[in-house]
C-alpha cells in the first residue's frame, strides 16, 4: 500500500480511515463526489487523535488510537484500496508527499495541516510525522477544527482591533513585561518617524523611542505601571505638547501582562490654554488695578468674584465673601423694596442734574457699618451663564462736598433774592432821598435834618441786612468745615 499516485492519478489515503470497533471498514465509498467529501470529513471528525505507523515509501503498516497503547494498534490489512482512494484533494497529497520526502532525507519532524470539505464547514486536521528505527514513521493525526475556529477569530478580533487603533487619533503603543514593543499603530509609527528619524520596530526596546533625557524617567513610569500604578502627564519638545498616559494592562485572570502608552499631540489645546491663561493673568491685573471696589456675581445673585479694594474698603475676606448673596450689601431700610431683586438696588440711573443724590446707595460693610458708594452696573455671559459686575466707589466724602454745593447754592439763591428785594429796598430809598435833596433848592434846614434823619434809618437797614448775608455766609463755611483760603 505505498503512499504514490495510483493507475488513474489517485493515491491510497488509508491514513485517515476511521476505527470502528468490532466492525471492518465498508467496501465501498459513495460514487457522487459530494457525498464522497462528507463521508471523508465524517469518518475523520470521529477520530480524536489517529496514530499510524508506516513505512518510508508511506505503506502503512499499523494504525490505532493514540491513547490505547500497543495493544490497541491492528494490522493495516483491514484497509481496503478502494475505500478512500482519491477522496483527498491534490494539495493534501502534494503537502504529504513532500512531508515523507524531507522525513527521508534526514528532517527529525514535520507537521501537515489540512481541510476538508464537511456539510456546513470545513473540518481542520493536523499531522505530525517523525522518523522511527528500522526505516518506519509514526504519524500522529489530530482535528484541529476547534482551534482553527478559534485561531480565525482571533485574527478577525486581532484586526477589528488593528483597525481600531489605527483609526485612533492618538500614538498606541503596547508593551511587554521586558519593556519591549509588542504593537503599535500608525499613528505611534509616524510620531517615531516625526521625532526621531527612524522606523518603529515590533520587539524592539520601548526606550529607544523615548529621548535621552527622559529615559530615567520613563523606565520608572514602565516600572510602576507593572505595579499597578498609571501616570498621566504632558512634556513639551521642540515647540509641540504631547500627552502621555501610561497604564497597566491585565489578563482574564486579573494579572498583569503588559503596558499601554497612548500619546496624543496637544500642541493646539496647550497654546488655547496658554493663550487662556495669559488673558486671565491679564484680566486679573486690570481688575485689580481698578482703584474702587468690585465684585461679579452669578445668577442666582451670589458674590463670585472680589478684588482687593473690595475688601480693602468694605472688610470683607475673600473666603467669606465669595458665595454671599448680593442683598448682604442692602441695608435693612431697603430690603423690604431690593431684597428679592438686589441687582435693582445696585443699577441706579443717573440723571441729567450732576447735583442729584438719587444715584448714590448706602452699602453695608462687614463690621455693619453704612457707607455711601456710588454704583457701576453691567451684565455679561460666559459659557451661556449670565453673570454680573458690579463697581463701587465710595463717595461719602464727595456726597458730603455735593450736599456743600447744595446749601451754599441755596444760599447764593436766597443773597440773589435778598439783592433783587431786601438790599435793592433800602439802596432805592437811599438813592430816592438822595435825589430829593439835589432837587430841592429852597430846602430848609429843619427839612434837611428830616431827610438825613431818613437816610440815616435806611442806610442802617442795609447794613442790618448785609450783616445778615455775611453771617450767613460765615454759618455755610463752618458747616462745610472749609478754612479760609481753601
Amino acid at each position: 500500500m505505498p503512499f504514490s499516485e495510483g493507475p488513474e492519478g489517485t493515491v491510497l489515503l488509508g491514513l485517515f480511515a476511521q476505527i470502528l470497533p468490532n466492525t471492518g471498514l465498508p467496501k465501498h465509498t459513495p460514487t457522487n463526489l459530494e457525498l464522497q467529501r462528507d463521508y471523508l470529513a465524517s469518518i475523520i471528525a470521529a477520530i480524536p487523535d489517529m496514530l499510524l505507523i508506516a513505512d518510508r515509501d508511506g505503506n502503512i503498516l499499523e494504525w490505532g488510537h493514540a491513547a490505547d497503547g500497543k495493544e490497541g494498534f491492528v494490522p493495516a490489512a483491514g484497509f481496503e484500496e478502494t475505500a478512500l482512494q482519491g477522496l483527498l484533494p491534490v494539495r493534501v497529497r502534494a503537502a504529504f508527499r513532500s512531508a515523507l520526502r524531507r522525513i527521508c532525507r534526514g528532517e527529525s519532524a514535520e507537521r501537515v495541516e489540512y481541510s476538508l470539505a464537511g456539510s456546513g464547514q470545513d473540518n481542520w486536521f493536523e499531522a505530525n510525522l517523525a522518523p522511527l528505527g528500522n526505516d518506519k514513521i509514526i504519524v500522529l493525526n489530530r482535528d484541529i477544527t476547534k482551534r482553527k475556529q478559534t485561531e480565525e477569530k482571533i485574527r478577525i478580533q486581532e484586526g477589528m482591533l488593528r483597525a481600531i487603533y489605527n483609526s485612533a487619533g492618538q500614538s498606541v503603543t503596547f508593551i511587554d513585561l521586558e519593556f519591549k514593543v509588542m504593537f503599535f499603530n500608525k499613528v505611534a509609527e509616524n510620531i517615531v518617524k516625526q521625532v526621531f528619524g527612524k522606523v518603529k520596530t515590533i520587539g524592539a526596546p520601548a526606550l529607544d523611542y523615548v529621548l535621552p533625557a527622559d529615559r530615567d524617567a520613563f523606565e520608572n513610569y514602565y516600572r510602576e505601571a507593572l505595579a499597578g500604578k498609571q501616570a498621566y502627564f504632558e512634556k513639551e519638545n521642540q515647540g509641540k505638547w504631547w500627552r502621555f498616559f501610561i497604564y497597566p494592562v491585565y489578563d482574564e485572570g486579573g494579572k498583569i501582562s503588559g503596558i499601554a502608552q497612548n500619546v496624543a499631540d496637544v500642541t493646539d489645546r496647550k497654546e488655547r490654554e496658554i493663550e487662556l491663561r495669559e488673558n486671565k493673568e491679564r484680566l486679573n491685573k486690570t481688575i485689580e488695578a481698578v482703584p474702587h471696589p468690585l465684585l461679579i456675581t452669578d445668577e442666582a445673585c451670589c458674590i463670585t468674584y472680589i478684588n482687593e479694594q473690595f475688601e480693602a474698603v468694605l472688610g470683607y475676606d475673600e473666603s467669606k465673601a465669595v458665595g454671599l448673596p448680593l442683598s448682604s450689601l442692602i441695608p435693612d431700610d431697603y430690603k423690604a423694596e431690593f431684597g428679592q431683586k438686589p441687582l435693582l438696588y445696585f443699577e441706579r440711573v443717573e440723571t441729567e442734574n450732576a447735583l442729584s443724590t438719587d444715584r448714590y446707595i448706602a452699602v453695608l460693610r462687614s463690621c455693619g457699618d453704612q457707607i455711601t458708594m456710588d454704583s457701576s452696573f453691567n451684565t455679561f455671559s460666559n459659557f451661556g451663564k449670565q453673570y454680573s459686575i458690579i463697581i463701587l466707589q465710595d463717595v461719602t466724602e464727595l456726597k458730603r462736598r455735593q450736599d456743600i454745593i447744595l446749601t451754599q447754592n441755596k444760599f447764593l439763591r436766597k443773597i440773589a433774592w435778598q439783592q433783587s428785594h431786601e438790599v435793592r429796598r433800602p439802596i432805592a430809598n437811599i438813592l430816592g432821598i438822595c435825589n430829593m435833596i439835589r432837587g430841592d433848592e429852597a430846602l430848609s434846614n429843619e427839612e434837611l435834618k428830616l431827610y438825613l434823619q431818613h437816610l440815616s434809618i435806611e442806610v442802617a437797614n442795609l447794613d442790618d441786612i448785609v450783616k445778615a448775608i455775611v453771617a450767613e455766609t460765615n454759618r455755610t463755611e463752618e458747616a462745610a468745615g472749609d478754612q479760609p483760603g481753601t
